[in-house]
């Protein structure tokens, strides 16, 4: 993903101003110049444990959706940094997929 076909980034971005307990943070695959001109982005590539790990606290709820391949990964890392199963939720856009049981 990038800046041009960022689903409601300038929304997101206006409920994150008026909102001080929600904080934004944005993974483009493919950045494009301007996108890092303009640093609309905080990792290039695909997530990390080592970016989200510092972000999510233990006791964290944490809800997620996308791509499958990006879910997967989300999954793995939450596994991976100690979140427990009912606090990971979860919604696929399309065909129902199954998370469980990758780690």
């Amino acid at each position: 993903m990038q800046g041009s076909v960022h689903a409601f980034a300038n929304y997101v971005e206006e409920l994150a101003e008026t909102h001080s307990h929600l904080s934004v943070y944005t993974i483009y695959e493919k950045p494009t110049v301007e996108d890092e001109a303009l640093q609309r982005h905080q990792l290039s590539g695909y997530i990390t444990d080592d970016f989200l790990r510092p972000l999510v606290p233990q006791n964290a709820d944490v809800y997620f959706c996308g791509p499958t391949p990006f879910m997967q990964a989300v999954y793995r890392i939450l596994h991976s940094i100690g979140i427990q199963e009912d606090r990971i939720h979860y919604e696929f856009f399309g065909p129902e997929g199954v998370l469980t049981n990758l780690t």
